[in-house]
């Protein structure tokens, strides 16, 4: 699903790339109100269509010339009024759940605080995150700039290591996170404290993004830096 580019390489990668230089590839703008990828590849063998909608990861269509190999349509009921959370009940919920309950939680916070912490020097990528630290000095907003910016360079510059999402996008899961995690070990915090901040931040998030959908015109450092001041 979303970890499927882990194993593209880096032959793969030069092929694409002499493939558009042949101007053999053409993308149009569709008109849809929700999230729809239409690929056709034409060959001399024939034309194969695959549509993915509504979902980063929902193959709605494929099909090889008139012979359907797989379909899979979402009902009316996908865009369905969900239940909306009013902002006092998601703090209730991030502050007195259980701790078991917020176990995905946990292993979000240990894989993103993974992710930021390595060093991708071996990436292209624009090097924000470098010049912060050199200048941070210890300040933390600063420090939390040049880590959130950092990990997000490095996803943006190819990085294939794994980070725990938010409704879609690997950015906003490491935006609403990282900021309360470093603030959290500045300020000598429990784990459960930053567990809970954590919980809170990415309920926020998912509360926003269920109103926009997944694909608006809401920049996603918006959203989740909504997140993240809830959370602290």
């Amino acid at each position: 699903k979303m970890e499927l580019l882990r194993n593209v390489t880096t032959e793969f990668i030069d092929e694409a790339k002499r493939f558009i230089e042949l101007k053999k590839v053409h993308v149009e703008l569709i008109d849809k109100p929700f999230l729809t990828i239409i690929v056709d590849l034409i060959t001399e063998k024939g034309t194969s269509t695959v549509i993915m909608s509504h979902d980063y990861t929902h193959i709605e269509l494929m099909k090889f010339n008139e012979e359907i190999i797989l379909e899979d349509k979402c009902d009316d009921l996908y865009y369905q009024e969900k239940e909306k959370y009013k902002i006092h009940e998601i703090v209730e919920f991030a502050t007195s759940t259980s701790l078991q309950d917020l176990k995905y939680v946990e292993d979000a916070i240990k894989m993103n605080t993974r992710f930021y912490e390595q060093n991708f020097t071996n990436l292209n990528e624009i090097g924000i995150a470098k010049r912060l630290s050199e200048i941070s000095k210890g300040n933390l907003w600063l420090d939390i700039l040049s880590a959130t910016s950092g990990a997000s360079d490095s996803r943006m510059a190819g990085s294939s290591l794994a980070v725990m999402s938010n409704s879609g996008s690997g950015n906003q899961g490491l935006l609403s996170l990282l900021p309360i995690i470093l603030m959290s070990k500045k300020l000598n915090l429990t784990e459960e404290e930053c567990l809970r901040a954590c919980a809170l931040s990415a309920a926020v998030l998912m509360s926003i993004k269920q109103e926009f959908g997944l694909m608006s015109g809401m920049c996603s450092a918006v959203v989740a830096s909504c997140g993240a001041a809830a959370g602290r």
